[in-house]
């Protein structure tokens, strides 16, 4: 499958983080408003034909996916960078889940059968906003972010700033809403 490093994820490729997205935060939702990010994005920015063929190969999917291996490849597409202090963060990118490890112990995973999440304070993705490819890296690790109440404002703005690199502005206010609320 692929390999990718932090280089290959920039906000250049929009069809990565569309898909991206989509797969990490579809079921993240906003009760003030009834509506969850996968039905914001079907709304109004969704996925062309391209988009989703190419993230089915990027995953692996095929049609017995699901029925032959429960939505598991034996070789997932990747992706790997260095953490402050030395530690490797990675993510496995699978049909039916998307599974996150530091120094090869599993730390999260977003499928729909045994969603585990939240490992990491949110302040210590914040750090990577500034630096080289920073925000790239914060949306990474950002399914993974346990978020205080205290900060959810903050985080909320913020996501939804950075959410313009990738969507149409008009959807991102109420995109970040949804990810911040599902990150409690």
């Amino acid at each position: 499958m692929t390999n990718l490093g932090i280089d290959d994820v920039d906000f250049e490729n929009r069809r990565f983080w569309r898909c991206f997205f989509r797969a990490e935060w579809g079921s993240a939702y906003d009760e003030e408003t009834d509506m969850s990010a996968e039905e914001l994005m079907d709304e109004q920015c969704p996925l062309s034909e391209d988009e989703r063929n190419w993230w089915r190969a990027f995953t692996g999917y095929s049609r017995d996916i699901f029925t032959s291996s429960d939505g598991y490849v034996p070789n997932p597409s990747t992706f790997q960078a260095e953490l402050d202090g030395g530690r490797i963060f990675k993510i496995e990118f699978y049909p039916g889940d998307t599974v996150y490890y530091i120094d090869g112990q599993e730390i999260g995973c977003t499928g729909p059968h045994d969603r585990k999440i939240n490992p990491i304070p949110y302040h210590e993705a914040e750090k990577w906003l500034g630096r080289a490819n920073g925000e790239a890296m914060f949306f990474l690790l950002l399914p993974m972010v346990r978020l205080e109440p205290k900060d959810a404002a903050q985080a909320q703005q913020t996501v939804a700033s950075l959410l313009t690199n990738i969507f149409d502005p008009d959807i991102c206010a109420d995109l970040a809403k949804c990810m911040a609320g599902s990150l409690k």
